[in-house]
């Protein structure tokens, strides 16, 4: 496309628009407003300073609103969008950018945002799919039902999972989407989560080889090194991994 005078049009292309005029000054547009309408174009400067995607959110309770300029600018799937958090949120906040409706933010393994996970003027980065607004910050979300917390970074499930081999423990909470629990986690669990010894029956499992070629670790029955066999958060031993064990996964929030 040659473009030798100056005129006005509206360009409606199902692909890329090339500029080949042998004079550079002929390879440009010049005079492009802002946008009014889904379909019209963002001009460059818009999108070196983020501003079609960069604004601050107002609090409407259980729904963050954001106004993103220029105005009409479509709000699609996979388009990233920067806000600043109006407030702490709530469990179950949701996101409507430009009136095109509240989707919910999740975190960024998808799963719902705890409460206060996001603090009042934080700066936050999201992306939209067609029923979310992932936040790509790595923020807490709120464990998966069987889970409970624990710490900041980590959820345990509740009860032990049937015994079988250290092998097709780690195996099945690898298929599930999570990991053995290790050992920091397992005992943090035992120690902070109120009566979670009086589902402990047997030693379970833990992601952790005790410095030993043959043996994996159990935990919460055998010995601590100090009073000799019992149960406890800080009782365990060795077993083979092909002999059977109950075990729990764990899983990053």
């Amino acid at each position: 496309m040659v473009l030798a005078t100056l005129g006005y049009a509206q360009w409606s292309v199902p692909g890329p628009i090339v500029l080949n005029a042998p004079d550079e000054a002929q390879r440009q547009v010049l005079g492009l407003g802002p946008a009014n309408d889904e379909s019209d174009a963002l001009r460059l400067d818009d999108l070196r300073m983020r501003s079609a995607t960069l604004a601050s959110a107002v609090d409407a309770g259980a729904i963050w609103e954001l106004a993103l300029g220029p105005e009409g600018t479509p709000v699609v799937e996979g388009m990233v969008i920067d806000l600043i958090a109006p407030t702490t949120n709530l469990a179950g906040v949701a996101l409507d950018v430009n009136g095109t409706g509240a989707l919910p933010l999740v975190g960024w393994k998808g799963s719902g945002l705890d409460s206060a996970a996001i603090t009042a003027g934080r700066p936050l980065r999201v992306v939209r799919t067609a029923t979310h607004y992932i936040v790509l910050d790595k923020v807490r979300s709120a464990c998966p039902a069987g889970y409970r917390t624990f710490s900041a970074a980590s959820c345990i499930e509740t009860a032990p999972r049937t015994a079988t081999t250290f092998f097709e423990a780690a195996n099945n909470c690898l298929e599930s989407g999570a990991r053995l629990c290790t050992f920091a986690e397992w005992t943090s669990a035992c120690t902070l989560l109120p009566g979670f010894m009086d589902i402990v029956p047997q030693a379970e499992w833990i992601d952790h080889a005790a410095n030993s070629d043959d043996y994996a670790k159990i935990i919460g029955v055998g010995e601590n090194g100090y009073s000799g066999a019992g149960t406890g958060c800080d009782y365990g031993g060795l077993r083979l991994p092909t002999n059977n064990a109950p075990y729990r996964c764990c899983i990053e929030r």
